[in-house]
């Protein structure tokens, strides 16, 4: 359901994605003025995932069908998990994911595109950050995807 706010107040909500299907973690991410992306997963649970998406070129009126998010993904699904997409000044979309199967493993969907389509960094997995001190993820002025501790800095980007 999607609601879009006016000068008069909220629209009433409307059904923008497939009715009877399970749909988790939704993330609404401004292309460029007027023109949004809807990624969302669907699937019943976490390993059944695939990513889907919707674009609006006219402020969220109306919405172009739904697409996978990337082409062929059968494992877990891809892009923004909950958490919204940065772009840089270069323009490069960073979108945070994660897959969940024997374990959890961190990594960033990339678009020089606009959206259109993504590639995946090198993953990240929580194993090699649990259990040490000093460990801490963060994201340096140059927005490398970055893991340091009093040895210096390594960075995935």
């Amino acid at each position: 359901m999607l609601g879009r706010r006016t000068e008069d107040g909220w629209s009433t909500p409307e059904t923008v994605t497939q009715a009877g299907k399970a749909h988790w973690n939704p993330v609404l991410f401004e292309v460029k003025p007027g023109d949004s992306l809807l990624m969302y997963k669907v699937g019943r649970a976490p390993v059944h995932w695939v990513t889907m998406v919707r674009e609006s070129l006219d402020d969220g009126k109306t919405w172009l069908p739904e697409r996978p998010l990337v082409a062929n993904d059968t494992r877990q699904g891809r892009g923004p998990v909950k958490n919204k997409p940065i772009r840089l000044t270069n323009g490069r979309i960073l979108a945070p994911a994660s897959t969940e199967l024997n374990e959890w493993e961190a990594f960033v969907d990339i678009s020089d595109d606009n959206g259109v389509t993504w590639h995946k960094s090198n993953i990240i997995h929580a194993a090699d950050l649990l259990g040490r001190n000093n460990y801490a993820i963060g994201c340096y002025p140059a927005f490398s995807l970055a893991r340091w501790s009093g040895s210096g800095p390594y960075a995935a980007s």
